[in-house]
């Protein structure tokens, strides 16, 4: 049987990702380097750098990867945001820490309306965690839309704390541990309130019954007897006060 080679763009892709061989990402490169701006079809370049990031990603290459995104990174690539947004996740590989966080702020002003926007919000907001500037981080996340969540509302607490607002701290962790109660950031909401208890005293926000309520159903739903007998105990003794 003859064996057809590949010649179009996603063909050699996905034949360079399967294989992960040397031979087959060369082709990718040399389609690149054939559609190039100086060559016929600079969009096509721009797509198949975006290829080669991600191969060389996958290889936890981060140094090509990121290359290779900075190639992608041009006006004619459809998928410029994708460029824009995995040049950021080489750079955090490889601990450029700022340089990750400058490529997320632009991110959002340039591809405001991207799928990845509230991604990038997110994780942007960690960088500036990182590097110790909470209050941006809070900002971000505030202005953002279609947030994953819980991790979105938990370092948004976070921020919030590091900020020293530690009402609206714990408010927000609250939402986390009553609304998500099975999930890791409700774990760690939950030693953040305690702390946050011992700081404030008579200060902390006490959790409304509604969000008692909200924990003690989703435990009921989850089929987690105990912890929700325990939620609608918790919420038969604050009805009574």
């Amino acid at each position: 049987a003859t064996i057809t080679k590949p010649t179009t763009l996603q063909d050699i892709s996905r034949a360079a990702m399967e294989s992960k061989s040397s031979m087959d990402r060369r082709k990718l490169e040399q389609f690149a380097e054939q559609n190039s701006p100086a060559g016929k079809d600079p969009a096509q370049a721009a797509l198949a750098n975006l290829a080669l990031g991600y191969y060389h990603l996958e290889q936890s290459n981060y140094a090509a990867a990121g290359a290779a995104f900075a190639a992608a990174q041009t006006a004619t690539n459809p998928l410029r945001d994708y460029a824009d947004f995995y040049a950021a996740v080489a750079a955090q590989a490889q601990g450029k820490t700022e340089q990750a966080a400058t490529f997320l702020d632009e991110f959002q002003r340039r591809n405001p309306q991207s799928p990845l926007a509230p991604r990038a919000a997110l994780e942007n907001a960690k960088l500036l965690i990182e590097l110790q500037r909470p209050q941006d981080a809070a900002l971000r996340l505030e202005e953002a839309v279609g947030l994953p969540q819980p991790a979105s509302l938990y370092f948004l607490a976070r921020a919030y704390e590091l900020s020293g607002r530690h009402a609206e701290a714990a408010r927000t962790y609250q939402k986390v541990f009553f609304g998500y109660p099975l999930t890791a950031e409700a774990t760690d909401a939950s030693t953040r309130l305690q702390d946050l208890r011992l700081k404030m005293a008579a200060e902390y926000p006490a959790p409304a019954t509604e969000l008692w309520q909200q924990r003690a159903d989703a435990l009921f739903a989850r089929s987690r007897w105990k912890d929700a007998e325990t939620a609608y105990r918790s919420l038969a003794a604050r009805s009574e006060e």
